[in-house]
């Protein structure tokens, strides 16, 4: 019995104990600060462990705050549970592929299970992405409505615009009607086909002021890029290897974000941009911080009222009696009638018939210098076209499914094997294997259009032409610039130069014989530069 009580007082030691240990400081993010009515200033905080879990129990007696060096003493903190800030949320979700299956459906239900966990007054915002960004619901949905729309979600997408994605969404949070908002990013590959680099990506999230949340599960999903996303916008990176431990990824951001703090302080200063300091200090522990806001609360000065106007009184007239005289009233003379002056020469009708003519053949003129101008702009060389059979194609084929004004379009269809060419407004694919579409091209001539010479282009030979002029055309010596042609023993694409003027490259190196293609290598040609994919199975890359 004795033994019995000793291994119990031993089991609440220890637990009291670990309670008692105070966690590690890992860092301190101050997410938004803004100026209120009536000079006040709202901070939000979050304040993580070194493990990345939010530290809670936290007093003002932990932080000191100061701005542009003067102590602010008088300051409250509280939790954003008990303070009622409502939150925006965007969920962006990879519908790629590679999630078809479990990946997606465990996707769904632990995003309906956050949506249940939310408050009544946050606000949920939906998009999908993988061969384009999808838009499906914003703030204005209600949660039932966005549940719905995450049960339709399907995985049948071939790329995955992981870095376009990132940069929609949390330009959609930016938007958000309330004060607090964050980005969950879920995604389970690397970024394929984005016309956004990750660079760019990057330095906006830095002035963006919103937390990303990225999770990754998977063996390929992008780890490097979330770490860097998670870390510039001040959130927070989880993975997991199992699909199935989803619902406790978003369990864990669902804490991360009920578990900040809101700091109030009152500012009383002109209007302009400050810089605040903040420090925290947990048992011997010290974190500090700073964060530059711009104050607009500040109230004008209250003017004193004007000196009144003194209007002195006048004494009323005295009334005027009638004279005895006045009988009858005094005829008024008649109206005198002025000569009319003669019109300005302005006026004279000759004149105004002239200026009449000269404006219609002005506006004559005009429009027949806009019609030229269109149709020698529509006379314009399309970048790049395809020569099947002798007869010039366009490849500007707008892809079905961007119903959405605020989707992001994909032209032409990319197939397993192609050439990507990164021409404005957005990329052009042209295929070189499409199974849907029963198209395989054993070679294909990369050259410019000679429209002096078309009896130089053989009629049995697939050509794609560029307009660049440091592309060479083809003569009699050569076929065009370069081609590109499949080895019937390795089923692997080459890359030949055929004799051209400014020379082929291939990953910035010249070529003087047939190299081998791989994918995602990069092909120059003269000044054009386009990308080679390789997406069959055979490959082992994931589409």
């Amino acid at each position: 019995m004795v033994i019995w009580r000793v291994l119990a007082f031993l089991l609440v030691f220890l637990c009291w104990a670990q309670m008692a240990t105070p966690a590690e400081l890992g860092a301190l993010h101050v997410l938004d600060i803004q100026s209120k009515p009536n000079h006040a200033v709202e901070m939000i905080l979050s304040v993580l462990d070194k493990t990345g879990r939010p530290i809670k129990n936290l007093t003002p007696e932990n932080f000191s705050l100061s701005v542009e060096g003067q102590p602010i003493k008088d300051f409250s903190l509280e939790p954003i549970s008990s303070a009622k800030s409502p939150l925006s949320v965007v969920l962006a979700i990879d519908v790629s592929g590679s999630m078809k299956g479990e990946p997606m459906a465990e996707a769904r239900k632990a995003a309906a299970i956050f949506l249940d966990e939310l408050e009544k007054d946050d606000h949920v915002a939906l998009i999908t992405f993988g061969q384009g960004v999808y838009h499906l619901s914003d703030f204005a949905a209600k949660k039932h409505e966005v549940r719905e729309q995450l049960q339709h979600l399907e995985a049948k997408e071939q790329w995955t615009w992981l870095y376009q994605a990132t940069l929609e969404a949390m330009e959609r949070a930016v938007q958000a009607p309330t004060t607090r908002a964050a980005v969950i990013l879920l995604t389970d590959g690397k970024d394929e086909g984005s016309p956004v680099s990750e660079e760019a990506v990057l330095d906006r999230i830095k002035g963006a002021q919103v937390p990303i949340y990225a999770m990754g599960f998977g063996s390929k999903a992008q780890v490097d890029y979330l770490q860097k996303v998670a870390s510039a916008s001040q959130g927070a990176f989880l993975s997991t290897p199992q699909a199935a431990d989803l619902t406790n990824l978003y369990q864990t951001v669902l804490d991360y974000l009920k578990n900040q703090y809101i700091l109030r302080f009152t500012y009383e200063n002109p209007v302009g941009v400050y810089t605040s300091q903040l420090k925290l200090s947990v048992a011997g522990q010290e974190l500090s911080t700073q964060r530059r806001f711009l104050y607009v609360a500040a109230e004008p000065q209250p003017q004193p009222p004007p000196a009144p106007i003194i209007i002195p009184q006048v004494p009323p007239l005295p009334a005027l009696e009638p004279s005895p005289r006045a009988t009858a009233p005094t005829p008024l003379p008649e109206p005198v009638q002025l000569p009319q002056p003669p019109p300005e020469w302005w006026q004279e009708p000759l004149w105004q018939g002239l200026v009449a003519g000269v404006a219609l053949l002005g506006l004559g003129l005009l429009i027949w210098f806009l019609v030229r101008r269109w149709k020698v702009t529509s006379k314009l060389p399309e970048p790049v076209r395809v020569l099947l059979k002798g007869k010039a194609h366009s490849v500007m084929a707008t892809s079905p499914g961007s119903g959405s004004s605020t989707s992001t379009r994909v032209l032409f269809s990319p197939g397993e094997v192609g050439l990507r060419l990164n021409i404005p407004p957005v990329p052009i694919f042209f295929a070189l294997l499409d199974s849907s579409k029963n198209l395989h091209y054993q070679e294909i001539i990369l050259t410019r259009y000679d429209d002096e010479n078309p009896a130089l282009y053989d009629n049995a030979r697939i050509y794609l032409l560029f307009s660049d002029n440091t592309v060479s055309r083809p003569n009699p010596q050569r076929a065009g610039h370069a081609r590109i042609f499949l080895d019937a023993e390795t089923q692997m694409y080459h890359l030949e130069d055929l004799g051209s003027f400014s020379g082929t490259k291939l990953n910035d190196k010249p070529i003087s014989e047939a190299a081998p293609l791989e994918d995602q290598d990069a092909i120059t040609l003269g000044g054009v530069s386009l990308a080679f994919y390789d997406r069959r199975p055979l490959t082992g890359t994931r589409y």
